[in-house]
């Protein structure tokens, strides 16, 4: 029986590796006093050097020297510094053949190594086993070992004998999941799992084929489909808490390949774990059943609202002329009676001479008809467009159960109501029916007559419980995202501030508050100071009113000179050898692995053949029609297998560390800095069901982008938002749940990423928020206690801080501050929440008071820091510039989203920043080769110049055409394209600022 392959060639290479970098070194080959004691005793150098080198390997990575290794000489060097001998001494160690067996075995006996063998290794193996079931894959389990075998000072075996346990345990831990999850169905629960394969009676799709179809269109008929699919779930009769049987990273990946597996596949499989893939399908359909269902219910209230905007403001644009033609009537006719009364002249002969009274009683008719057609609240507007509301209502109450705060006990009882009535067979609510929840603005038309409207209570139910549901003050029972905000944050007893390095969890807030307050003081003195003078740098407050000097460009001529040189001299390339390019350079590739084995894809052309087609907006069946070789149901194969999410910010993460490794990427930041910014794209075909409309870009749908940059053009994440959705929320999701090494420090956004809540909690974790704000002038300072002592800054100071806010919500906000970093929650999903609170919570309260802290700060600040303006202003040019790339590069279907499905959506967003990293890295390293070409040849060229040539363009890049991979590059991993040397200038040109 052949080997199960759990480990690529180069995951088998560095599980063993020996450190090579000095950080590393550092950690695991620094040698104890004890240990120096022993090797003290060695008598030549030579032999001091080979034990010491031995004694470290059995440490890190925790195995023997193999026979005739070479140690990296950087190793061998930092050794021999610590033992003060020379790193050529090695040259002569182990001459004598018994020496490299004798010094092996003194060192296991003098530190307590043992071998893999015999009682060692059956201790390890039921800890293995247990391990297994926990690990995410056979890399994770693999290191794991390796780790728990150092910590037990067994000296571990071969790479392929590490492999081979870890193959096993993985294969018991498979059984044993199955076991836990699907081993103890009832002969019921098996028969209703099996027939999810059987088709329906309409003989298109199979039951487990509808069950997985995505939730459709926000209609009353998409919201029934749904609630069929959840009762048919429910009707399996899988308990909900047979999920905390098993991880939940496991319950997901069977769940995914549940999604994936087609009927044929599972019917391949054995009987127990076909069931256990059905059984975690069941089991995570039906809470993304429930959202779905809950995202459907929010679209549709919001969709009843915005159609009575709309009928409102034609209705207004209908009677435009109307209305101004009685409200110049009205106001002759108040000007002529306010002038009589003034003269003291006859009131009826002014109105006969301005207007005449026939006039004025026509316009005053006029006046009350509009006031009745416009004057009423916008919850009067909405007798039409709200059935499928009201037909979404019986399913909501029949099938759901929600829970909620106290303060939102009467919009519970006012559904209870209309449940019980709707059991009863009655629709609608009883004259005695819960009133308390209905908002003032709703009362005239809920409360009509002594009684209860039937369908303004029902409307405004659904409206309250939207606004709720959004707020986190209502919860679904079985839902993930429509969770209470409490269930959001780790327990008190999880958080330790040792493991949350750089976040602000002391056990009171006395340390922020005192902190905060000095640097209110200084900030605060320092600019009055300067204001006060007429110091502020292109600042100023004059007659009470903020105003700041737009800053100006400062690019000289010769940026721009030097940008078309270097672009000049680049190779022209197709974006697939670019492609293919990278991948030799990176293998990033190797990071889209196989969801069940965790392996690398065997058919790489597919693989980078769908990743250009989620780049570029092609599509899988066109992708397949331009690329030769290639059919539609092999790429789909690679889809279904290799590409998600992880496995794309895996790639980009790559990309992005490999293009920081460039010596340009050094002038362009020190990757420190970030911003982020959101990209409208248009839906179009089937994406327009899916998409919503945004103002702001007209009236089409569409969905947005939002993606991340560091100051190194590092495009290191992306997601996909609603057009309409506020891109604040999502700012801290880029930040903290990346794969980079990156620590960034700073962030910059536009305005549309700023609130005090992420003001707040970006300080909270340790970030410095630095946004532009359109708005400034408009935004007032908070002072530490009486506004005197800043008399210049009294016009922009609204109130002093109310610390007892943050000490109320302080052990709310530690957890809050945890559970972000920690990454169980994504932050936009609380933060959110927190903003759709209708009424201050205690945790919004602080969490707001603290931003309008760090703000202040952060505008006192910018005030006086040109440098912090120009530092904010570059991040957004550079975010700017990369949505210009990411506009070019996403061309196809007229740069339309036209998938349905958030997933894919998703796919497209991560396709296009893959393919933008790819692209930054391929100019980075060419502009490199460039400026050196140029500087060999006799040109000087100033790296202040070059920090203003970006990594962005396009030009050279060939976007379209067929879609070949040809391989015809450099076939070494690190060769080069040939510059275009005829570009090269032939005199030597000053190239600098």
């Amino acid at each position: 029986m052949a080997r199960r392959a759990i480990l690529t060639a180069a995951q088998r290479a560095a599980l063993i590796a020996l450190p090579t970098e000095r950080r590393d070194l550092a950690g695991v080959w620094t040698l104890s006093e004890p240990e120096l004691a022993f090797l003290a005793r060695r008598r030549r150098d030579r032999n001091r050097l080979g034990v010491a080198l031995q004694l470290c390997a059995l440490r890190y990575p925790g195995r023997l020297l193999r026979p005739a290794e070479v140690v990296p000489a950087t190793a061998v060097a930092f050794v021999a510094e610590q033992l003060g001998v020379g790193a050529g001494a090695l040259g002569s160690y182990a001459v004598r053949e018994p020496t490299k067996y004798e010094h092996p075995s003194i060192l296991q006996q003098a530190f307590g190594f043992r071998p893999f063998e015999g009682i060692a290794r059956r201790e390890v193996e039921p800890w293995l086993n247990l391990a297994a079931v926990e690990a995410a894959g056979g890399l994770e389990l693999a290191t794991r070992l390796r780790d728990e075998l150092r910590r037990r000072r067994i000296i571990v075996p071969a790479v392929t004998t590490l492999e081979r346990l870890c193959a096993a345990a993985m294969t018991h831990g498979d059984r044993a999941i199955a076991e836990r999850l699907a081993g103890d169905l009832t002969r019921e629960q098996v028969r209703r799992l099996e027939a999810l394969r059987e088709p329906r009676p309409d003989g298109r799709l199979s039951w487990l084929g509808w069950l997985r179809r995505p939730a459709g269109t926000a209609s009353a008929a998409s919201y029934k489909g749904i609630v069929a699919r959840l009762d048919h779930l429910r009707a399996i009769g899988i308990e909900p808490e047979r999920a905390r049987r098993i991880p939940s990273h496991r319950l997901a990946r069977l769940a995914a390949e549940g999604e994936r597996l087609s009927l044929g596949h599972l019917q391949g499989l054995s009987a127990l774990r076909r069931r256990t893939i059905l059984v975690a399908t069941v089991l995570e359909l039906a809470p993304r059943l429930t959202d779905d269902a809950f995202d459907l219910h929010d679209k549709l209230v919001g969709r009843m609202f915005r159609r009575a905007e709309r009928r409102q403001a034609e209705a207004l644009t209908l009677d435009r002329r109307l209305i101004g033609r009685t409200m110049r009537a009205l106001a002759a006719a108040g000007r002529a009676l306010i002038d009589a009364r003034a003269a003291e002249t006859s009131l009826d002969d002014a109105i006969a001479a301005a207007v005449g009274w026939d006039r004025l009683a026509a316009a005053v008719e006029d006046a009350r008809r509009l006031a009745a057609r416009h004057g009423r609240d916008l919850a009067g507007q909405l007798e039409e467009g709200h059935h499928p509301v009201r037909q979404c209502l019986p399913l909501l109450l029949a099938t759901f159960e929600l829970r909620g705060v106290p303060a939102v006990q009467p919009l519970l009882a006012a559904i209870e109501h209309l449940r019980q009535e709707a059991r009863a067979g009655r629709r609608g609510p009883r004259a005695d029916a819960p009133t308390g929840f209905v908002p003032e603005r709703w009362r005239p038309f809920v409360l009509r007559d002594g009684g209860v409207d039937r369908r303004h209570y029902e409307l405004c139910a659904m409206a309250e419980l939207r606004g709720a549901l959004r707020s986190g003050d209502v919860w679904v029972e079985g839902s993930r995202r429509y969770r209470s905000v409490d269930d959001e944050l780790l327990p008190v007893g999880e958080i330790e501030a040792p493991r949350f390095a750089g976040c602000r969890l002391d056990a009171t807030p006395d340390g922020y508050l005192g902190a905060a307050a000095a640097r209110l003081e200084r900030a605060l003195s320092e600019t009055e100071r300067l204001a006060a003078a007429g110091l502020l740098p292109d600042a100023a407050i004059r007659q009470g009113r903020l105003v700041v000097t737009p800053l100006r460009a400062d690019t000289p001529d010769e940026a721009f000179h030097l940008h078309e040189l270097l672009y000049g001299l680049l190779p022209r390339v197709r974006i697939t050898e670019l492609l293919e390019e990278v991948d030799r350079w990176t293998g990033f590739s190797r990071d889209f692995t196989h969801l069940r084995t965790g392996l690398p894809a065997a058919d790489r052309a597919s693989l980078l053949t769908v990743v250009l087609a989620d780049g570029i907006n092609l599509g899988l069946r066109r992708m397949a029609e331009a690329c030769q070789g290639v059919s539609v149901w092999q790429l789909a194969r690679v889809v279904d297998w290799h590409v998600r999410e992880d496995t794309y910010a895996l790639a980009t993460a790559r990309l992005v560390e490999a293009q920081r490794q460039s010596p340009l990427a050094r002038l362009w930041g020190d990757g420190t800095r970030s911003s982020s910014d959101g990209q409208f794209f248009q839906a179009g075909g089937f994406g327009e069901a899916a998409a919503t409309a945004n103002a702001r870009y007209g009236q089409e749908p569409g969905v947005s982008f939002y993606s991340h940059i560091s100051d190194q053009f590092g495009a290191f994440h992306t997601k996909v938002i609603a057009a309409a959705a506020h891109e604040a929320p999502h700012v801290l999701d880029g930040l903290l749940r990346h794969r980079t090494s990156l620590r960034i420090e700073e962030h910059h956004t536009d305005t549309g990423g700023f609130t005090d809540h992420v003001f707040g909690l970006c300080a909270l974790l340790g970030f410095r928020f630095a946004p532009r704000i359109r708005d400034l002038p408009d935004k007032r300072l908070l002072v530490p206690g009486d506004r005197a002592p800043w008399p210049t800054l009294g016009p922009l100071i609204a109130r002093k801080v109310r610390p007892e806010l943050i000490e109320a919500a302080w052990p709310e906000l530690r957890r809050l501050v945890a559970s972000t970093a920690a990454g169980g929650t994504a932050p936009s999903h609380i933060l959110k929440k927190l903003a759709a609170f209708p009424r201050q919570s205690r945790l919004a309260a602080g969490l707001r008071e603290v931003g309008h802290i760090e703000r202040t700060l952060f505008i006192l600040d910018w005030l006086r820091s040109p440098e912090l303006r120009r530092r904010v202003q570059s991040g957004l040019n550079k975010g700017e510039a990369r949505n210009a790339l990411a506009r070019a590069v996403f061309f196809n279907r007229l740069g339309q989203v036209r998938d349905r499905a958030h997933e894919n959506q998703h796919h497209r967003a991560c396709g296009l920043n893959l393919l933008i990293a790819a692209i930054v890295l391929w100019n980075s390293r060419y502009l490199e080769l460039a400026v050196r070409l140029l500087r060999e040849h006799g040109h000087a060229v100033d790296d202040r110049l070059l920090a203003r040539v970006w990594p962005l363009g396009w030009e050279h890049v060939n976007l379209t055409g067929d879609y070949a991979w040809t391989g015809t590059g450099p076939a070494a991993p690190d060769a080069m394209r040939e510059l275009r040397l005829d570009q090269l200038p032939p005199a030597r040109l000053p190239l600098a600022a």
